[in-house]
């Protein structure tokens, strides 16, 4: 699919991802976080096997690797990431939360750099500034701000929010270096298969602790199971294939200025419900998709220079 693939799948992971939030606050009623957050995971593995069998047969890949990668990975990039940002979220100022969500290209760039000693280049910083500049002004509440006595107070919870993010992060570049060679449905497959039994663990040992409940409760109707589905199937096994692809092609910090538009398709589901968004948050919105379409003009001006005979 190349270059240009790679950026419609990530258009098309924000838009799906976008839809999450909405759909898991109608959710939570019926079932917790933690039930949701292990369900998406768990319930799309065996379709992510079917798919490789559909796609790969039942041949193994020409280039083989120990079993610990797709585990490690799965266990760090998914099994971790999915309770450490439920449980973050939950116990976090929801002022501060929102900053670090919108730093997502920041702490990517920070773990690539880390981690692999990935450089940053300089041509995407502006794009970072602008995607991480709109998503603050896009889901920051100003009113709440300017109410509040102590705007930063840190309540705990930040820190796992910055650890999971460290940790999605890490996996998305782990994957396509330690799995190279593998199709991005494999990789997909086999770390969500390696992530499943972490998710399962943290899922009852917060039944043990009165978090969650277990076992779930049955789905009241037909509605409730069809958004379930969508969140298994579409917002997982369809985006984390196309998410792999992106980080394969773009750079992970590149593929998280992506995720800066989540929260701009929340806000236009919400106002189609009938909830308007302010015009701070439109202008956060355009500021996210201005990043977004200037990254691109640059790696377009730098593809045609290579392509230039000297």
């Amino acid at each position: 699919m190349g270059k240009w693939g790679a950026n419609l799948g990530l258009l098309i992971v924000a838009l799906t991802w976008g839809t999450v939030i909405p759909t898991v606050n109608y959710l939570l009623p019926v079932w917790d976080p933690f039930f949701l957050g292990s369900i998406r995971y768990v319930a799309g593995a065996p379709l992510l096997i079917i798919l490789v069998w559909w796609q790969e047969g039942f041949r193994g890949p020409l280039q083989r690797f120990s079993w610990w990668r797709p585990f490690l990975l799965g266990t760090i990039g998914l099994g971790l990431f999915a309770p450490l940002y439920t449980v973050g979220v939950a116990h976090a100022n929801p002022i501060v939360a929102a900053v670090l969500s919108a730093a997502g290209p920041v702490i990517a760039g920070a773990v690539a750099w880390l981690s692999f000693r990935e450089p940053m280049d300089r041509w995407v910083l502006p794009s970072i500034i602008l995607a991480v500049s709109g998503c603050i002004l896009a889901t920051v509440d100003f009113a709440q701000l300017r109410s509040a006595h102590s705007i930063f107070v840190i309540q705990g919870g930040e820190i796992l929010i910055l650890a999971a993010a460290a940790c999605w992060s890490w996996y998305s570049i782990a994957a396509q270096r330690w799995l190279t060679g593998w199709s991005q449905l494999r990789i997909s497959a086999s770390t969500t298969i390696g992530g499943a039994p972490m998710l399962v663990a943290v899922y009852f040992m917060a039944g043990q602790a009165g978090w969650s409940q277990v076992p779930p409760a049955p789905p009241p109707d037909g509605w409730h199971l069809i958004l379930l589905c969508w969140l298994t199937f579409a917002s997982i096994v369809l985006c984390l294939i196309l998410w792999n692809h992106g980080v394969r092609h773009l750079g992970v910090v590149v593929a998280t200025m992506y995720l800066n538009l989540v929260p701009i398709v929340s806000l236009v589901i919400l106002a189609v419900m009938g909830v308007e968004p302010s015009l701070v948050q439109m202008l956060g919105a355009a500021l996210v998709i201005c990043g977004i379409l200037y990254s691109e003009f640059l790696q377009y001006r730098y593809r045609r220079r290579l392509a230039v005979p000297v």
